[in-house]
């Protein structure tokens, strides 16, 4: 069953409490409605780990999103089989979902 929230909830909702997908797109959604939101998928390596990432950056303008370092990420091998949902919430979103710089890396192993 879905769970639908306010808008006020959505906009008061720390993400990093945000534990489904299904949350994580109603609460991109809200925000893109106040500032610019956007989602990417990148591969890093961390701590001498592999890992992919959902990135999340929001601001009040396109300028100041292009400035900054990611509010918060979800990680795969934090998530693992509920990643995936997670990044499908956030390219169905409001939200710009980024992709290129991931295939781009992908691209360099083949």
């Amino acid at each position: 069953m879905l769970q639908t929230l306010t808008k006020e909830q959505l906009l008061n909702w720390d993400i990093r409490a945000i534990d489904r997908p299904e949350i994580f797109e109603q609460w991109l959604n809200t925000i893109a409605e106040e500032k610019t939101v956007s989602t990417e998928l990148i591969y890093t390596k961390m701590n001498g780990q592999y890992d992919l990432m959902l990135n999340v950056y929001y601001a009040n303008t396109q300028e100041e999103l292009e400035e900054i370092t990611p509010d918060f990420f979800f990680s795969h091998s934090w998530l693992e089989e509920k990643f995936w949902g997670f990044v499908s919430a956030a390219a169905k979103s409001k939200a710009t979902f980024d992709a290129e710089f991931f295939f781009d890396q992908l691209a360099g192993y083949c």
